[in-house]
């Protein structure tokens, strides 16, 4: 059986080109090549279209100096596209597009419509609806009309505030108290997106917005959680959504730079509480445990006190000093969290950001001052030992000391998430995945949940796990046939596992109990529970899947 042939559309004419060609990349990361031949057809800013032969030249850009022209053309009998190359044009036939565009002229129902003249099955929404989609001014009247609640809005026209800015600015101001969000209506990706707190910095946002369309949009604020759902089907398929993400942005709101160019900002699946509550029931289980399990001490784990201690009880003031530290850190972080969003929007916005680089795809280094968890940490620690009775003199003695004992575990979790963040952003950590996939064919639960373990491993989490792998783990399912909610669930499980061997992890443990230096006898005695662990997770995963339960 022959191949079918993609054709994927990337680059475009809007200000979201370069955001299409990184999409575009981890489009055809993911296409089974096994099954489907590929023509990569790139559009650059002045709407030229060229031939690229390969993901690396999109990743690079040089696919913008391709000699070879291609054009989807029009004419249904065909399907087909012209391709010029040295003076001579020949047709591919192509039996579905997938438009990995991005704003004007691929998003907003353009592209779409020569699809459908010529009659080639695509990707994506229809004409109408991603041109209404696109236009978020003609979005929001047809909300309006279906009675569905969402932000107020006041349109403001281009010709408006040419003519007379301060008349434009009074309409806002009429409806709106300030903070407002300006927003051009025809752009995506947050391109020309501005919150303006004042007058000033709502002219400054119209006329930025007015770059990048003549109709803006200008909405109230709504405090409260963002966020996102994928819907697939329709027509004769029966329409299916995806699991609901939360956005955590980390920035004020989700800017173009907290989308594409902050590693911190990440969407997570489910709600925060559940977390946070299965951790507190862990460590009470381990009390418990410990209580009943353990009657008898262990020698290797007693510590000698003084005389005079021996026989003191603790009262519950004591006991709520020593607790002091902890409670705390529970308290601020969930204050601080998206569960909370009048303080966490306060303070997120509070951050400096460096410019690093100028090249293609620059980004911002951000670092937040206070919306951080080791921020958080660092201040309840600080306020419990005030509780506690300790001066500011004796706990910067106690940090300095602390410093000078630990150092080289600080350099080796440093250095560990160095290298966990350049195996990221250069594709290693995907590449080791996509091989293991290629390897393991459709055994491939059975090592699912390797895959969330090396990520753990790597990185020192299992929220960037997730990250990671987590739609590798759901396509590869997709594709094998399987039910992608056991791969998410291997990953998942892989991740806490992962934990144990993690060098960060081991480097904090042997820090905090004084065995700096052991940390490879630690990771030698640990890997063989790990090993275990990790078999009898991929044959529960592969039995599950196996019996379709």
């Amino acid at each position: 059986m022959s191949k079918k042939k993609i054709a994927v559309l990337f680059g475009g004419q809007s200000s979201e080109h370069v955001v299409s060609c990184v999409s575009a990349a981890n489009v055809i990361d993911q296409i089974n090549k096994e099954k489907y031949d590929l023509l990569l057809i790139g559009i650059t800013e002045e709407g030229h279209w060229v031939k690229a032969e390969s993901v690396e030249d999109i990743r690079s850009g040089a696919w913008r100096e391709s000699s070879v022209e291609v054009v989807i053309s029009p004419d249904a009998t065909k399907k087909c596209a012209l391709i010029t190359e040295n003076g001579v044009t020949r047709e591919e036939r192509i039996d579905v597009a997938f438009p990995v565009l991005h704003g004007l002229y691929g998003e907003d129902g353009t592209v779409q419509g020569l699809f459908e003249l010529a009659k080639i099955p695509y990707v994506g929404c229809g004409v109408l609806a991603s041109a209404v989609s696109m236009d978020k001014l003609y979005t929001k009247i047809i909300v309006d009309t279906l009675g569905i609640r969402q932000a107020k809005y006041v349109p403001v026209m281009r010709w408006e505030m040419e003519k007379d800015m301060d008349i434009a600015v009074a309409a806002v101001e009429t409806h709106f108290q300030y903070p407002v969000f300006v927003k051009p209506s025809n752009a995506g990706s947050s391109r020309g997106v501005n919150k303006a707190e004042t007058r000033k910095e709502l002219i400054g946002a119209l006329k930025e917005a007015a770059k990048h369309d003549r109709k803006i949009l200008v909405e109230e604020t709504i405090v409260g959680h963002e966020v996102e759902c994928a819907v697939l089907g329709g027509g004769q398929n029966p329409v299916k959504a995806s699991g609901v993400g939360e956005i955590l942005a980390a920035a004020e709101f989700y800017d173009f730079d907290a989308k594409y160019n902050n590693a911190e900002s990440r969407t997570v699946i489910g709600p925060e509480l559940p977390d946070i509550i299965g951790s507190i029931c862990s460590m009470v289980c381990i009390v418990l445990a410990s209580r009943v399990l353990n009657r008898e001490a262990d020698p290797e784990y007693c510590i000698e006190v003084a005389a005079d201690e021996k026989n003191h009880s603790f009262t519950i003031g004591e006991g709520f000093k020593a607790w002091c530290p902890f409670v705390l850190i529970f308290i601020l972080l969930m204050a601080t969290s998206n569960l909370c969003p009048p303080v966490h929007n306060a303070i997120a916005g509070i951050k400096t950001s460096v410019q690093v680089y100028n090249g293609e795809n620059a980004g911002k280094l951000s670092f937040s001052w206070i919306n951080t968890p080791g921020v958080i940490i660092f201040i309840a620690a600080v306020t419990g030992g005030l509780v506690q009775g300790a001066t500011f003199g004796t706990m910067a003695e106690v940090l300095v000391e602390t410093l000078k004992k630990y150092w080289k575990t600080i350099v080796t979790i440093c250095s560990v998430m160095a290298t966990a963040k350049i195996m990221s952003y250069s594709g290693m950590i995907s590449d080791i995945a996509n091989l293991l996939v290629a390897v393991a064919g459709s055994a491939y639960p059975c090592i699912a949940p390797l895959i969330g373990a090396v990520g753990a491993f790597v990185t020192g989490s299992g929220t960037s796990t997730c990250v990671l792998f987590g739609g590798l783990q759901s396509q590869t399912a997709a594709s094998l046939g399987f039910d992608p909610s056991w791969m998410a669930a291997a990953n998942v499980c892989g991740a806490g596992i992962g934990k144990m061997v993690c060098p960060q992890s081991i480097a904090i443990g042997a820090g905090a109990i004084g065995a700096v230096g052991a940390e490879s006898k630690i990771l030698g005695t640990v890997f063989q529970y790990f090993a275990l662990f990790v078999v009898l997770a991929g044959g529960i995963c592969f039995a599950g899947v196996l019996m379709g339960i």
